[in-house]
């Protein structure tokens, strides 16, 4: 894919300028008018909203932050704005971020040069076959609404991430945005937890999200953005940078430990184990020994400050849970998720055309539960094992080879801080890989997609022969 605007002429600026003023002088004119029938507070949000709406036409990569994080503000703001009370916010994000994307590409020429990835071959054929699964599945209506959201946001993501992303400038930007949006969303998470604690409201067990969101998205979301900034982090130089960094990274931590999750948090020691070892080679022993120190101190200290409510689903691992076979009550939490496993490994081999073609998509669900809802095993590969079979898998299994192979020989052709920026999309996509494996669903696991997508697009940058540093 070619990355390369086109060379604009001199008059042009002049031209951007003469329209910005006029612009302007119609903008003043229509507010003033409505000022005569709205509320100063409403006449301030509009303006606002107009300036975010303009610095985000020209800036797709910050649009694309709020299509990646949509189920983080989804909820609220469907209960709060009538306008996505009517219509669902995903959509109007998802869409609103293509239109920008392509209207970038159709200015700059590059819609005509796009050469696309060989990763999306396979990825067509797993989706392909995944919508013709709906033939068969005995789940209809939840295997309907399962593959055509993976063809529009499975897919949104990672066209979005894959063509919205044609500078360095803008893979920077977007990284900032992420980590800027993240800390300001764990800050606020964090204050409700303290006021919970002292006011008493926190009784038994908490676990911090953000405006009602699912904790185990919210603690992905955080997650995976903290494993971005992780590894980016040694490559900030600017002192004043780099405090505020690891302070983000501090308040990031807390939120996500808060979130009382543990899918995401297996997933992040995982993550970061991995990390780590790679720098191994690059530190001296001395400061190897105090780094590791002073994470696990840090951990524990985090542990013990945070009240126990908001710690209690790490220590009861084993706690709670059903048998989604037998419908009997279990002692152990991590129960549920290994009784969901064998009765989709069950399932996949009761016949040649389950090992094959499996049950269809969603159907996990009506096997097991009765009921055409939005149930799963939580572990990805074991999904798509039991409702599109081997053809299934492979064809996923294909597809993530190709993204995950070219982006590691990719990291051996480069060295120092363009290295950092891919390693950093590289394990924020290895995150999402591990959790997808212990919570959720194919469609709710879809930041996969939009991480690797970026994987891809950084590539093409390096073999366009951009400069990818990460300035501070």
């Amino acid at each position: 894919m070619s990355l390369n605007r086109s060379h604009t002429s001199l008059a042009q600026p002049f031209a951007g300028r003469a329209l910005v003023v006029i612009l302007s002088i119609l903008a003043g004119l229509m507010f003033s008018f409505l000022s005569y029938k709205f509320s100063l507070l409403l006449i301030v949000a509009l303006v606002g909203g107009g300036v975010a709406g303009i610095y985000a036409f020209r800036h797709p990569e910050v649009v694309m932050v709020f299509a990646f994080s949509s189920g983080i503000f989804k909820e609220w703001l469907s209960g709060h704005v009538s306008l996505f009370a009517a219509f669902d916010f995903t959509m109007f994000i998802f869409g609103l971020s293509l239109l920008i994307v392509f209207y970038h590409l159709l200015v700059s020429r590059g819609l005509f040069q796009i050469r696309f990835d060989d990763s999306f071959l396979p990825l067509a054929l797993f989706t392909v076959f995944l919508l013709i699964s709906i033939l068969y599945t005995p789940s209809p209506k939840y295997g309907t609404f399962k593959a055509f959201s993976f063809l529009a946001f499975n897919w949104g993501l990672f066209i979005l991430s894959f063509l919205g992303l044609r500078s360095p400038e803008q893979v920077r930007r977007m990284t900032l945005t992420l980590v800027a949006v993240a800390t300001v969303v764990s800050a606020y998470s964090i204050l409700l937890l303290l006021r919970g604690v002292l006011s008493g409201e926190i009784i038994y067990s908490y676990r911090a999200s953000f405006l009602g969101v699912n904790p185990i998205s919210f603690a992905n979301w955080i997650g995976v953005i903290l494993i971005l900034l992780i590894v980016h982090f040694p490559i900030i130089e600017k002192r004043g940078i780099k405090l505020a960094a690891l302070a983000s990274m501090i308040i990031m931590g807390v939120a996500m430990l808060a979130a009382n999750s543990r899918g995401p948090m297996v997933s992040f020691v995982l993550t970061g184990g991995a990390f780590f070892v790679t720098r191994i080679k690059y530190m001296k022993a001395r400061n190897l020994i105090l780094l590791g120190i002073s994470g696990i101190a840090l951990l524990i200290a985090i542990y013990f400050i945070l009240p126990e409510q908001v710690t209690s689903r790490y220590v009861d691992l084993f706690g709670g849970g059903s048998d989604v076979v037998s419908r009997r009550a279990s002692k152990y939490t991590i129960n549920t998720r290994i009784f969901a496993w064998k009765a989709a490994l069950n399932t996949t081999f009761e016949s040649i055309k389950n090992v094959f073609v499996g049950i269809g998509a969603g159907g996990f669900s009506n096997i097991f539960y009765g009921l055409d809802v939005q149930l799963y095993p939580h572990n990805m590969v074991f999904e798509i094992l039991c409702e599109l079979g081997l053809t299934g898998l492979v064809l996923l299994l294909w597809h993530l080879k190709l993204v995950f192979t070219k982006t590691f020989f990719a990291l051996k052709k480069i060295a120092g801080k363009e290295a950092q920026v891919l390693s950093a999309y590289f394990f924020g996509a290895i995150y999402l890989l591990i959790s997808a494996q212990f919570s959720g669903d194919i469609n709710g696991n879809r930041r996969l997609w939009f991480f690797m997508g970026a994987c891809i697009a950084i590539v093409a940058l390096y073999n366009n022969r951009e400069k990818l540093t990460f300035h501070d």
